[in-house]
């Protein structure tokens, strides 16, 4: 048996930016494959164990998701972008503070 081939990519790493990636790769595929079914026993004569269902279905999700991967991966970037900005001010905000009390304590 070979091994698989290493890479050097980001979309390769295990990072929580790339974990998060692909949750949301799947919430998209899942809900689109609930969505899809519930749309296939309603309004057709086939029920949810029907084999067209069960195969096609899942196949719905996953392209819808795989062709919206490009803007959820964007969503993504966005918000762990803003949301590691933020800690940052965060941190900076509190240092400062920190060190404006230490100032006070030292002058009394």
């Amino acid at each position: 048996m070979t091994q698989p081939e290493k890479t050097d990519d980001n979309e390769s790493q295990f990072t929580a930016r790339n974990a998060v990636k692909k949750l949301v790769f799947g919430l998209v595929s899942y809900k689109v494959t609930v969505i899809t079914a519930n749309l296939a026993t309603n309004y057709t004569g086939f029920d949810k164990d029907d084999m067209i269902v069960k195969v096609g279905s899942p196949m719905v999700g996953w392209g819808v998701a795989a062709n919206a991967q490009p803007y959820t991966d964007k969503l993504v970037d966005a918000s762990f972008d803003y949301a590691a900005k933020r800690y940052e001010n965060y941190k900076t905000n509190r240092a400062a503070k920190k060190a404006a009390e230490e100032t006070d304590e030292k002058k009394d």
